[in-house]
């Protein structure tokens, strides 16, 4: 189902009998193995040509729908985009800007090849006795954790 400027509901029969075309083809990428999303939120929109639906387009480009979770949260009236850590071949500060404006948790770095995103998982590593470990899952458990 499609949602037209006009805010007309159409399927994808009626879409392609009408002469729209696909902008582009969405291709199935490797599974990123890096830990972690970084999220982003944004209103939720009908409007065809909002931030929101420019930004999914550049993901589905460049992380594909194999690497990114969007899910509604209808009680906030807006959408959550979780995408594994990639490098976005572009490089426009108001790119930046954009991503930094809807970014939930997560970190955005500018680099030389373009922008990458990044969740923001740190990794800890520590020795412990058994006994401590123990103790810790113990903890961990009671908390739910």
């Amino acid at each position: 189902m499609a949602i037209t400027e006009k805010h007309e509901e159409l399927t994808l029969e009626e879409l392609i009998d009408q002469g729209f075309e696909a902008a582009y083809t969405i291709e199935s990428k490797k599974m990123i193995i890096k830990e972690g999303y970084a999220t982003f939120a944004f209103k939720q929109t009908a409007y065809a040509k909002s931030h929101f639906y420019k930004l999914v387009d550049l993901f589905y480009q460049y992380v594909s729908p194999t690497n990114m979770r969007i899910t509604p949260q209808e009680e906030k009236e807006q959408f959550l985009i979780e995408i594994k850590p990639v490098l976005l071949t572009e490089s426009s500060q108001e790119l930046v800007e954009l991503l930094e404006s809807v970014l939930v948790s997560g970190k955005i770095n500018k680099r030389s090849r373009g922008i990458y995103i990044d969740s923001d998982l740190e990794v800890v590593r520590v020795k412990v006795t058994s006994d401590l470990k123990e103790e810790l899952q113990q903890k961990a458990k009671e908390l739910g954790k």
